[in-house]
């Protein structure tokens, strides 16, 4: 199950302090009620009125869990729908972290610079001129996603946002890239009908643990994950300039290698591709990948089913619920046999 307003789920909490407070009342006002009946009915009465009020106040605590789940908007189950498809909007989401300093590029792509972090800011430069017409936002990840340029057409911003970009724009440490996509995405606009791509430039790192959850989030929301990755696989040294490298603090260089197999599989979860920074091709395959999701037209596509619908119906059925057994518990209506010939009715 997905959910794309998480959030309303704390209102759930809500749920057995309504069915206390509902069950402590009743307790209150059930001696008064007895106290109207006749003392031959009485029994009967509190039987009645027990069930019904106990099915009044579990038809509340059910109206605020069905309730809460609509609000989040839930969603599971795959589904094909048609769609039409102008205009372009690209998240592009920057790994800042310090291993980015790491220079092991031995075969760069032409014209690229070896510093895994220099390379990766040449990527989004390119991806830049490669996507006229088209949105961007630039994002930052370091141990938290930054937005540093929100959904914009102005180049030049972008362009300045990606001069700002290093590991002293942010100061915690590590690199979290599922905080990075969903901020990415969290900077999509809300016009409807436009092709969204999330772009990764990163060497891997996820401290939180959510890099896959954030990519199967995208994929459920219809918006393609490439990712670009950037490193060897034999551990390097970072510099920090003038010879010296980062220590552990105890004297020995911290030494850091592409985690390929996390950005495979967080390319793979978020329904894209994955590109290797040193592969001649990897800026013909983004050029492909930019070209094919900018197209427009009707396309049809895989999206999330969404039930939102079936837990509102679920919230309606509870209240009435609720409702009708308060109404009934009140005694306005009490079914009784029809006096037989010759019976005088009480």
């Amino acid at each position: 199950m997905t959910l794309d307003h998480p959030v309303f789920l704390w209102l759930i909490v809500l749920a057995p302090l309504d069915l206390f407070w509902a069950l402590s009342r009743e307790a209150r006002r059930l001696p008064a009620f007895l106290s109207l009946q006749k003392p031959s009915e009485r029994e009967g009465a509190r039987r009645r009125r027990k069930i019904l009020a106990r099915t009044a106040a579990i038809g509340g605590a059910l109206f605020i869990v069905a309730a809460s789940f609509a609000l989040a908007r839930p969603g599971w189950g795959r589904t094909n729908q048609l769609v039409e498809r102008e205009g372009l909007e690209i998240a592009i989401v920057v790994d800042v972290s310090r291993s980015m300093l790491a220079e092991d590029l031995p075969q760069p792509a032409p014209g690229l610079p070896s510093s895994r972090l220099a390379a990766a800011l040449s990527y989004a430069r390119f991806v830049l001129s490669k996507a006229p017409g088209a949105a961007f936002s630039l994002v930052a990840v370091k141990g938290d996603g930054l937005l540093l340029v929100p959904m914009s057409d102005d180049l030049d911003a972008l362009h300045a946002g990606l001069d700002w970009a290093s590991p002293g724009a942010m100061t915690q440490a590590g690199t979290d890239l599922g905080s990075g996509i969903y901020t990415a995405l969290a900077s999509f606009s809300s016009l409807a009908g436009r092709g969204r791509l999330v772009l990764v430039l990163s060497d891997g790192g996820d401290l939180a643990g959510r890099a896959r959850a954030a990519a199967l989030k995208a994929r459920e929301r219809g918006v393609r994950l490439l990712v670009v990755g950037f490193g060897g696989d034999k551990p390097v040294p970072i510099p920090l300039g003038h010879g010296s490298y980062l220590d552990d603090g105890k004297g020995n260089p911290v030494l850091v290698v592409q985690d390929s197999a996390l950005l495979r599989d967080v390319a793979s979860a978020g329904g894209g591709r994955y590109v290797d920074a040193t592969d001649a091709s990897a800026m013909a395959a983004l050029s492909d990948e930019i070209a094919k999701e900018g197209k427009t037209g009707l396309r049809l596509e895989e999206r999330s089913q969404d039930r939102t619908g079936l837990f509102a119906d679920i919230a309606l059925l509870s209240l009435l619920l609720r409702f009708l057994a308060a109404f009934f518990a009140l005694g306005r209506f009490q079914f009784r046999a029809k006096p037989r010939a010759g019976e005088v009715k009480p």
